[in-house]
């Protein structure tokens, strides 16, 4: 069971002093490796659902991969989503086929040439949503290499417009004008390209209709040679990739976490810290109900029991950050089991006399009535170490 079911435990009635006290707003949870408080109260739309979750405040840090900043947004990465999901405890499923017509997961189509032209992936991400209801996020990722390749080329040219430039295709330019932002200030400036070698230059078709267009592109271009580079090393490891990209989705879509970008706590050059809020349900899906549930999606049955929210997602712009050979796992389907939910890897900059003080995962302490019966102040006031004093003294 995770820490987070733990802590939720602790709703019930607890005992303080010759008088038992029942808690009537979510207790302060604990992070053992920060000593920093995750939980805090329900507000809003999710007043009534106390009884059915604990919400959870998760630190993504770029710096440890957790997160990355992608055009302003700061996303969160797949490790980013399996450390919040340590706390929202949902099941992740890969099924071994992606549906009937395509038998295996993950399912590839190469081209003439052996290389990957398109692949899908399917993931299920299996728990409670913060009203208590059973939901199954189930998504289909699929990836265009083309595309994919496409989008790695416009990035270059965006940062280099001597690289390429968009055009018909039967249109080859020797030379091109154009503007590029400085996004400091806003103000545009005008580049003008010449001398383009027509024996260097590539073509990448990106649209069909009405008139075939694309990228013209030079393919002597240093800045240019490392997206080619990227791609082909793509193609040896886009099978565990787009299974990350499918689990990762699955976690993003479903109602304990649902979150595409976080809100930013701090940023400097060389790091960006967010912070993700989950919600830890109180009811925990067995592993014979899991089984029941995984067996009838992998044959395609209907599932009498929740919610199922069915997503066909495909490349974007935040799977950058995912779409490297970094943390790729073997990709097995032969046996469907759930993940277990694992203590969250402690910071560099935890202190060893944090972890010694917080010895549990995550450890719940009294309610503010039981601080103000005992300290005459409330949570806010007190510090972690006060605290962690009066919980030593009352605890049940």
């Amino acid at each position: 069971m995770s820490g987070a079911n733990t802590a939720v435990q602790r709703y019930l009635p607890i005992k303080v002093g010759d008088r038992e006290i029942t808690p009537k707003t979510p207790m302060v949870v604990i992070d053992a490796t920060t000593g920093k408080e995750l939980g805090f109260p329900i507000h809003g739309a999710f007043a009534n659902a106390r009884q059915h979750c604990f919400p959870i405040r998760v630190e993504l840090r770029e710096r440890y991969g957790e997160c990355a900043m992608i055009e302003g947004k700061l996303v969160p990465t797949i490790p980013g989503y399996r450390r919040a999901n340590q706390y929202a405890g949902l099941n992740v499923i890969k099924p071994q086929t992606v549906n009937a017509e395509m038998g295996t997961n993950p399912f590839v189509k190469y081209d003439t040439y052996g290389y990957v032209r398109e692949i899908w992936g399917r993931a299920l991400a299996i728990g409670y949503s913060p009203t208590g209801q059973l939901v199954i996020t189930d998504v289909i990722h699929y990836i265009n290499m083309a595309n994919v390749l496409a989008q790695d080329i416009l990035a270059v040219i965006k940062k280099n417009p001597k690289v390429g430039v968009i055009g018909p295709k039967d249109a080859c330019p020797e030379k091109w004008t154009t503007e590029i932002t400085n996004w400091e200030n806003g103000q545009r400036q005008q580049i003008k390209v010449e001398g383009v070698k027509q024996s260097t230059m590539g073509f990448l078709p990106t649209i069909q209709f009405p008139v075939e267009m694309g990228i013209h592109f030079d393919t002597a271009h240093g800045d240019l040679i490392k997206a080619i580079e990227q791609y082909t090393n793509r193609q040896k490891h886009i099978q565990g990739m787009v299974m990350n990209i499918a689990e990762r989705n699955a976690l993003a879509a479903h109602p304990a976490i649902a979150a595409k970008a976080i809100k930013i706590l701090s940023e400097t050059k060389k790091d960006a810290v967010g912070e993700l809020v989950v919600y830890a349900s109180k009811t925990v899906v067995t592993d014979e109900k899991l089984k029941e549930l995984s067996d009838k999606l992998q044959k395609g049955h209907e599932v009498a029991e929740g919610k199922i929210v069915t997503v066909e997602t495909t490349h974007e712009v935040e799977d950058r950050a995912d779409l490297t050979e970094d943390a790729v796992p073997d990709v097995t389907t032969e046996e469907i089991t759930p993940e277990p939910i694992t203590e969250p890897t402690a910071y560099p900059h935890a202190e060893p006399k944090t972890k010694k003080e917080f010895k549990a995962n995550i450890l719940t302490v009294l309610d503010e009535m039981a601080v103000l019966d005992r300290a005459g102040k409330t949570l806010d006031e007190m510090t972690v170490s006060e605290i962690a004093v009066l919980w030593g003294e009352v605890k049940p």
